[in-house]
């Protein structure tokens, strides 16, 4: 089992935007692939603006895969307009 956590940082005010695009679009298309277990979301509450993802995917390469689909690339496109500098991705592994 393998988590992908990605950090986007994004113009506060626009924060119910992203979360409706998150809920609406990210979320259902992510969990309806391949080796997805599960996805979600979090507002930070440290940081205004910070938007927090984390899947579980059951492989990496299914993750990996999920990242360079045309679907992916399709929803990343709609985040472009509320980000406010760039985004990390990290991945782990279970341990079990």
């Amino acid at each position: 089992m393998f988590i992908r956590v990605s950090i986007m940082q994004c113009d506060p005010d626009q924060m119910a935007k992203v979360e409706k695009l998150w809920l609406e679009e990210s979320l259902p298309q992510a969990t309806a692939q391949k080796g997805c277990v599960a996805a979600r979301g979090f507002r930070s509450q440290e940081v205004p603006g910070q938007f927090i993802m984390v899947g579980e995917w059951e492989t990496v390469e299914q993750a990996d895969a999920y990242l360079v689909s045309p679907e992916h690339e399709g929803v990343v496109t709609k985040y472009a307009p509320y980000l406010k500098g760039g985004l990390q991705r990290f991945v782990g592994k279970l341990i079990e």
